[in-house]
């Protein structure tokens, strides 16, 4: 484990959150770091002041039905997870095809 004092310390992963896009409908992560910033597809976004993670995730990198893990079981519970979330996404896809060829 690194020096509580040092950089690498600061930007060890703690928390994984996952959630479904809300464009694509595709299950995707962000990775949480010990100083804040949170780390995804769009790069690394440090929260507002005061705002929790959970809702940054939401906002920043779109994501809905958003699942959190701590590090260390994100072995065990991740997997879990992801497979909840990918049989909801497909859900919702299936729903928005529905919805779009019955508009359209």
């Amino acid at each position: 484990m690194p020096s509580k004092n040092s950089n690498a310390y600061r930007k060890e992963y703690v928390r994984v959150h996952y959630g479904i896009h809300s464009d694509t409908l595709d299950v995707k992560s962000v990775w949480e770091q010990r100083d804040g910033g949170l780390s995804g597809d769009y790069g690394t976004h440090y929260p507002s002041h005061g705002m929790p993670a959970r809702s940054e995730v939401m906002l920043v990198f779109h994501l809905t039905e958003v699942r959190t893990v701590m590090i260390q079981l994100e072995d065990t519970q991740g997997i879990r997870i992801v497979a909840e979330l990918e049989e909801k996404a497909k859900q919702m896809r299936a729903e928005r095809d529905a919805k779009e060829k019955h508009n359209g």
